[in-house]
């Protein structure tokens, strides 16, 4: 007897349970380096600042999101690099700059990402509007007011079907700095008219430059750090453990005919994107 595709999707969602465990071994990961001022990358690197700020400049009364001055290095440049220039403390972009529509929209959710984009002329800030995971090259997804606000922020939070395409056009490197949601009331791509909000939800992982330069400040941190970052990792490998364990039985169970990868390969649904995609990272097995 064939196994219900019910325990696909079960798995899948254990599977998605795992993703979120792991992927703060990355935001430990970032603590412990900006705490030792660890910035050895040869890529990209942000190593301070690029907070979302309430601006305080009236320069920047059009601007929708206004960044603090960042720090960051680069293989393209030499030494430090600060964005936006060595004189500015601030620097926001508005409603128009991160839409790039001409059309009229109202009523609607838009989510988006900021990156820092680097490239040999120098290195600024980019804005991506996210598209479905199945086709990333595709229309902006926008969503009408008919969802809730709350499930709109879970969508941006956890959803695997949707997709910030990364600056490419021109663009080395990239670093993922936020996620935010544009509520929209109405854009006519004229200030006194446009009417929007926005919610932004940091995404940094800053490697350090400074560190934790304070001395007594130091001792009393960094070994509760260094613990944390263990403690996570150990407890992210043993349910990685786990969770492959009861993968690896559901996929040797004896009902697959003519057998598992077959069946999965031409299976109407398909198995879920994440369960395939940890099969074949974890157990090897390719469908």
């Amino acid at each position: 007897m064939i196994p219900n595709y019910a325990s696909a999707v079960i798995l899948n969602n254990l599977v998605l349970a795992y993703n979120k465990t792991a992927s703060t071994t990355n935001i430990t990961r970032s603590i412990v380096n900006y705490c030792l001022a660890n910035n050895t990358t040869t890529s990209l690197n942000l190593n301070y600042g690029l907070s979302i700020l309430n601006p305080n400049n009236s320069n920047n009364m059009n601007d929708i999101i206004v960044f603090g001055k960042g720090l960051c290095t680069t293989d393209l440049q030499d030494g430090l690099v600060e964005v936006p220039d060595t004189t500015s403390n601030q620097f926001g972009f508005t409603l128009s700059n991160i839409l790039n529509v001409s059309d009229e929209i109202s009523n609607c959710y838009i989510l988006g990402a900021a990156y820092l984009t680097s490239r040999i002329a120098g290195v600024t800030v980019e804005f991506s509007i996210a598209k479905p995971s199945a086709d990333p090259n595709g229309e902006n997804i926008i969503f009408s007011k008919d969802i809730s606000l709350e499930n709109v922020k879970d969508i941006l939070k956890y959803s695997t079907e949707i997709v910030f395409p990364e600056p490419t056009t021109n663009v080395d490197y990239s670093f993922l700095l936020c996620k935010f949601i544009i509520d929209v009331e109405k854009f006519v791509d004229d200030y006194n008219k446009d009417r929007a909000f926005i919610s932004v939800y940091d995404q940094r992982q800053p490697s350090g430059y400074f560190g934790l330069a304070e001395e007594k400040l130091y001792t009393a941190m960094i070994m509760n750090i260094l613990q944390a970052d263990s403690d996570i990792n150990n407890a992210a490998n043993v349910e990685l453990n786990n969770v492959k364990q009861i993968v690896n039985t559901w996929v040797n169970l004896d009902g697959w005919s003519p057998s598992f990868v077959e069946y999965w390969a031409t299976a109407d649904p398909a198995m879920p994107t994440e369960l395939k995609d940890f099969i074949e990272n974890q157990l090897g097995i390719i469908i």
